[in-house]
């Protein structure tokens, strides 16, 4: 049982601190009715005996952004059927009228103490969709478990966010019941306010002029000097693969400024600056929470050399795109338009093509793609493409234009329903159709 508790606040009405556990595969649940947890929620403490500890079978603290959202959004590959948990405690110091208004974009259950509050079945999964609810805060401590269910395809979101309505001017505090050790809790609250309030002057970084090889544009962390708190923070740059490119443990004091990457230029592209406590606090003693913030590198030139013509803009572009190091099919389809056919990457092509053949996630990106370079094997006739001119036609050939005919597309829900995005698929899909029976079927 947990001994201790993390308190917070409400942000601007909404709840922005939580405890989630999830998703799991709702075939994974079998016939179990149960909103999904034997033993009281905590901090790290496990979901339910069966599924055992790990990412999905543990609840795991989790703040929210600005936007007030738990944002549980991933891509899948074909339509599966997923389920999470949100669970909080709200204190109140008299008995109250609870208002609250939830925002998903699937199936809810939410509880009360305890009691079934409402179900909420929404066909279209794209759309948020707001319900208000009302029950009744005891003094105390008042328990919020949610259970939101989705039926999650490629690009799908899957959110939530509950705003609570302090009409009666009783505004509830938020604990978080967790293990961690007393001693470590006002140490756990001051780094996570540190974290909370480190910011970056920018989101896209390089210089105006172009690549510098021997230095990159730093890419610095601020800290505000209106902070009182001093601790010492893990800070990691790594892309979105999960390589690290960088990583340094300091204290931190009011004010500072920790400029990363400053000796050594970052690949072009997205990137990741995160934010830990010190290893053995993260590991050892629990304290297992961070921040983690998108940022890009550009760096190619800023400015547009108005003297050049449009000829000479797209030959940049393709040399831009061709020193990439992304491993994606498209830094190999600039290589071929450049004609540098001794630096193209075939096992990259191969992976493309592979993926878009068995419709893995995002790989209807790169089928668009892959339909390229089996234009290009039908018109060029390059020679240097036929080892794939076998495997691109049958993707090609093969894909599915027409996904009304296909009980399992990704343009069904569970419900049968076809959302915005799913016909925003469809209709990709039919576009694509025409560009290959023009030339080959």
């Amino acid at each position: 049982m947990p001994v201790n508790f993390i308190t917070y606040h409400l942000v601007g009405s909404y709840v922005h601190n939580w405890l989630v556990a999830g998703p799991v595969a709702v075939s994974a649940l079998g016939a179990d009715p149960t909103l999904g947890h034997e033993l009281p929620p905590c901090d790290l403490g496990p979901l339910k005996k069966v599924y055992g500890r790990g990412d999905h079978g543990t609840w795991r603290y989790y703040a929210t952004r600005d936007d007030h959202f738990i944002d549980l959004t991933q891509a899948k590959s074909v339509t599966t059927n997923l389920c999470a948990w949100a669970y909080v405690q709200l204190h109140v110091p008299a008995i109250t009228i609870a208002n609250m208004t939830l925002t998903t974009c699937g199936k809810a259950e939410i509880t009360l103490n305890g009691q079934p509050l409402t179900h909420i079945t929404i066909r279209d999964g794209t759309f948020l969709h707001t319900t208000d609810l009302s029950g009744v805060f005891v003094a105390g401590t008042n328990e919020i478990l949610i259970r939101f269910d989705h039926s999650l395809g490629q690009q799908t979101p899957y959110i939530l966010a509950l705003e609570i309505n302090n009409r009666s001017g009783v505004v509830p505090d938020i604990y978080l019941p967790t293990n961690i050790e007393t001693s470590l809790l006002l140490r756990r609250q001051v780094l996570e306010r540190l974290m909370t309030h480190a910011y970056l002057d920018s989101y896209v970084f390089g210089f105006h002029d172009g690549d510098r090889y021997n230095r990159n544009q730093p890419i610095t962390i601020h800290f505000p000097k209106q902070m009182s708190d001093t601790e010492e923070l893990t800070l990691r740059l790594e892309n979105m693969d999960g390589n690290i490119f960088q990583e340094l443990s300091k204290p931190i004091a009011p004010g500072d400024e920790v400029e990363l990457a400053k000796t050594f230029p970052l690949r072009d592209g997205a990137h990741i600056v995160s934010m830990t406590p010190l290893a053995h606090l993260y590991y050892k003693h629990l304290l297992r929470f961070e921040r983690r913030e998108l940022f890009y590198v550009v760096r190619s030139p800023s400015f547009i050399d108005q003297r050049s013509d449009s000829g000479q803009w797209a030959r940049e572009a393709l040399e831009d795109a061709s020193e990439q190091r992304n491993k994606g099919i498209y830094c190999e389809i600039a290589k071929i338009s450049l004609g540098r056919w001794n630096r193209v990457n075939h096992d990259v092509l191969g992976h493309a093509i592979t993926n878009a053949r068995l419709r893995t996630p995002k790989s209807i990106v790169d089928f668009m793609g892959v339909l390229g370079l089996w234009l290009r094997c039908e018109t060029k006739h390059h020679n240097e493409l036929e080892a794939h001119k076998e495997a691109l036609a049958i993707t090609v050939t093969g894909f599915n234009y027409n996904p009304d005919h296909n009980p399992h597309s990704i343009g069904q829900d569970a419900l049968g329903s076809q959302s915005a995005l799913d016909r925003k698929r469809r209709l990709e899909q039919h576009v694509r159709e025409p560009l290959v029976s023009s030339t080959y079927l």
